[in-house]
């Protein structure tokens, strides 16, 4: 391996955290950012995502679905991360800007992974009390203006909007294995996604 090579891969792995906390702080401002009654952004988040899943009584389903066309979330988020890309095009020599430009995606990739299993009745990750804990925060994003990151929460810690989710919230959690049958199924999801907004 070169030194050069060997540089590369070591501000490779200095950028990884460094990385998350944008594609986070990115992430964050943009979900909040379409959250605000005046923004442009918010029929694209708020009448796709939060159409599909109302609140958190109608947070998980069987199957993930995401709206489409112009009611698509994806237009409300990923304009976010552009500045980042642009200021490693800008301010990097061009394999760490690409290194860190990949980085930033990936890191984009794991927490959208993240939010879906969120809404998954059967998630891999549903038998560990971590998620469990994670996924009621999220849904309390569903219910109020509060807990705009997916899992991390240090952006809403930072800037007040972080809400623990409360004791009955947290004790639902037997009510939603229990619901299975009645909540999330296919036919629901597909009546859900078909109503006008």
């Amino acid at each position: 391996m070169t030194a050069r090579t060997t540089s590369v891969v070591c501000f490779g792995v200095f950028l990884l955290p460094l990385n998350y906390y944008v594609a986070t702080f990115c992430l964050y401002l943009g979900h909040w950012f379409s959250h605000l009654p005046w923004s442009p952004l918010r029929n694209h988040h708020i009448l796709s995502h939060h159409r599909l899943y109302p609140h958190s009584s109608d947070c998980l389903t069987t199957s993930f679905h995401m709206a489409t066309g112009e009611h698509d979330s994806t237009k409300a988020l990923l304009p976010w991360l552009l500045p980042p890309v642009a200021l490693y095009g800008l301010m990097l020599p061009p394999i760490l800007a690409v290194v860190s430009t990949v980085e930033l995606t990936l890191a984009t990739a794991v927490i959208t992974w993240i939010h879906v299993q969120f809404h998954l009745i059967d998630s891999p990750f549903a038998r560990w009390e971590w998620f469990l804990t994670a996924r009621d925060r999220h849904a309390m994003h569903h219910d109020r203006d509060v807990n705009f990151a997916v899992a991390d929460h240090i952006w809403d810690r930072a800037f007040g909007s972080f809400v623990e989710a409360p004791t009955d919230l947290l004790s639902r959690r037997g009510r939603w294995a229990g619901r299975r049958r009645t909540v999330g199924t296919l036919e629901k999801d597909r009546e859900r996604e078909a109503k006008p907004c």
